[in-house]
């Protein structure tokens, strides 16, 4: 895309990707969350059973979609890569799938409908344009940058994430269609006002320097600590070579899973939102972020469509949550320490890290600088074996 017009019609397709994907996941966004309201009037035995239950239902649906082989994130990322194609059916089993994980152990599975809801369509609508692999590739960074606004709030994230994912750095010339995509789907989030992750952090440069490089390593050690989580995810899933049967499977693990639950008598670790809330408060637990790596690994591994990035939040969270407890540190930039450490841990997107942490936050002088610590820290001590790496294609 050389020339003007080339450019031009590139942003004109980027716009209408970003409006389209952007309604989907506007749409899918508010799913998610009255399924979550409706999951939590449920008592907690019942709660289980539906978690037991599900399982095989949404592999049911995979299967009756025909994307049972599908990688799911993975999927979509490669698609980015190889130029290869995303059947439209990925779409709706995508969104029913992840509606139902929600409703049976309330993982909050919103990033994986920020790459799987809305990519399927943008290829589809470039294959009706008859454009060429590249134009498509385009067309599939723009609807993951949508995907990101429109479910998760996170703009800016999206828009550097979905191109930072592609080449391992962010090449620039891309930006500009996927801020767009990103903008429209934004936008249409906010009129509607759909729900958006946000965190009121008040970031302050006023206290002694040795607390500023305290955070510094927190963020550090939480960026280990996602390099850690992800190796726990390789192990557990080997356990796919022990149970071959789908079914048994994810019947075994939902079991397994729910008669925990019921022996801690708490669902704050399939959810992850009362964690963050006592990481914040500077009431956290030392296990706190230990069940939660244990739940989510388990459930991913037994075929529930859990969401990697929030819920690495939680445990970045409530590992920050922790060493302000210990080092009688103020909690909330604690937290924040280690949300943004661990993100930039899993993903080694050091670029969408920083603004991540800015939409989460906000924008302040001192949350920028922080920010940019944070994601520096937490990126450099993930190292390479990250969530989003894989084939690298060249610009």
């Amino acid at each position: 895309m050389k020339d003007k017009r080339s450019v031009l019609s590139g942003l004109a397709y980027a716009l209408i990707i970003g409006i389209v994907c952007g309604a989907v996941g506007i749409a899918y966004n508010y799913a998610i969350k009255y399924v979550s309201l409706l999951r939590g009037n449920f008592p907690i035995l019942w709660a289980m059973v539906l978690m037991v239950l599900l399982g095989p239902v949404i592999i049911s649906i995979n299967k009756w979609f025909g994307v049972k082989d599908f990688k799911a994130t993975e999927g979509v990322i490669q698609a980015i890569r190889d130029d290869s194609d995303l059947d439209l059916k990925i779409t709706p089993a995508a969104a029913a799938g992840l509606i139902l994980t929600s409703l049976a152990e309330s993982s909050g599975a919103k990033e994986g409908g920020s790459f799987q809801i809305g990519a399927p369509v943008a290829q589809w609508v470039g294959r009706k344009l008859s454009l060429e692999a590249p134009e498509k590739r385009l067309l599939t960074m723009c609807a993951v940058a949508a995907g990101f606004a429109s479910i998760l709030g996170l703009p800016f994230f999206g828009a550097v994430l979905a191109v930072e994912v592609a080449y391992n750095r962010v090449q620039p010339k891309y930006l500009p269609y996927t801020a767009v995509s990103s903008a429209a789907a934004y936008g249409l989030a906010f009129l509607l006002k759909a729900p958006m992750l946000r965190y009121n952090i008040g970031f302050s440069l006023s206290g002694p320097f040795f607390h500023i490089l305290i955070l510094i390593l927190i963020a550090a050690a939480a960026g280990a600590l996602g390099r850690l989580f992800l190796y726990i995810l390789d192990w557990t899933g080997k356990g796919e070579n022990l149970v071959k049967n789908p079914y048994v499977r994810v019947l075994l693990f939902g079991i397994l899973g729910a008669v925990l639950v019921l022996l801690l008598n708490t669902q704050k670790y399939l959810s992850g939102g009362n964690v963050i809330s006592a990481a914040l408060a500077g009431e956290s637990q030392w296990y706190d972020f230990i069940l939660r790596i244990f739940f989510l690994a388990l459930l991913s591994k037994a075929g529930y469509k859990t969401g990697l990035l929030p819920q690495t939040i939680v445990i970045g969270g409530a590992l920050g949550g922790l060493a302000a407890v210990l080092l009688n540190l103020d909690p909330a930039m604690c937290a924040a320490a280690g949300m943004v450490g661990i993100v930039g841990g899993v993903s080694f997107c050091p670029a969408a890290t920083f603004f991540l942490s800015l939409n989460m936050f906000g924008f302040t002088w001192p949350g920028l600088l922080f920010s940019l610590l944070f994601a520096a820290a937490g990126t450099l001590c993930g190292g390479r074996h990250a969530y989003y790496s894989n084939k690298i294609v060249k610009p």
